[in-house]
């Protein structure tokens, strides 16, 4: 009688892909895999001139390595290191809880919060750690519309290269500041109907530091989009939110 550790009999090439026996946690991990995915494997490991078994473990391997990355970087997301913090919230915002669409305000807030060019690709080094080879980038590109990733992006550009000490990095960035309330008048609803993000302009307008700011971004708009920022902010705004009592609350320079 032969030890159960041992493949009986000579199996069929389709056998050979199921048929495998190895260690306990191992052979759950590939009880667990669909049919499909089996046959992918099999013919992955067929077509690279690699044995079936070697490129399971080859497999199991890194799912493991990820998997203590993963709760390594979970770790951190509760202690002092904010870019796996940064990179939960923007998970979460992209999950939305379970409910259907993007919790995008959590998402811009998060961004915001971020105070460097280099912190922001920390946070999806954190990102791809935390969610074992998921592309944080990829995945906002996923979940946000055009306008909306834009409008992330001109964030993240906006800020310096590097932070410099604190994360209360003041930002002076008229040319993204000019290109995310274009972004939000110009906003979409399923990709074409036209609407308005209130929530983008107010953002930027909380970035303003002074009416100066302002002035200075209504002349890059121009320059950028041959029309009036003014116009295009009365003609979206005019029922729903006065910018102008905000702006005046700003002081001159």
């Amino acid at each position: 009688m032969k030890n159960e550790g041992q493949i009986r009999g000579r199996p069929s090439r389709r056998e050979d892909s199921t048929k495998i026996v190895v260690q306990t946690d191992k052979q759950g991990w590939w009880s667990s895999l669909s049919d499909g995915t089996k046959r992918v494997v099999a013919t992955f490991a067929a077509l690279t001139g690699m044995s079936l078994i070697t490129y399971l473990a080859y497999l199991y391997a890194r799912k493991v390595v990820r998997d203590k990355r993963a709760k390594q970087e979970q770790i951190k997301s509760f202690g002092k290191d904010k870019h796996a913090t940064w990179a939960k919230l923007i998970k979460q915002g992209i999950d939305n809880d379970g409910w259907w669409g993007t919790d995008v305000p959590l998402i811009r807030r998060t961004i915001r919060e971020i105070p460097s060019q280099e912190d922001f690709d920390k946070v999806a080094v954190s990102y791809t750690k935390l969610y074992k080879g998921a592309n944080m980038i990829a995945d906002l590109t996923d979940d946000l519309t055009k306008e909306e990733y834009q409008e992330m992006m001109a964030i993240k550009n906006g800020k310096p290269k590097k932070a410099k000490g604190s994360s209360g990095v003041k930002i002076y960035d008229p040319t993204g500041w000019a290109k995310r309330i274009h972004a939000a008048v110009n906003y979409t609803w399923i990709g074409f109907m036209p609407g308005t993000d209130d929530d983008a302009i107010k953002t930027v307008f909380m970035e303003f530091p002074s009416r100066k700011a302002f002035y200075d971004t209504a002349k890059i708009y121009r320059k950028l989009y041959g029309v009036s920022m003014v116009a295009d902010l009365d003609g979206d705004l005019d029922w729903s939110w006065d910018w102008r009592v905000t702006l005046n609350k700003k002081p001159p320079k």
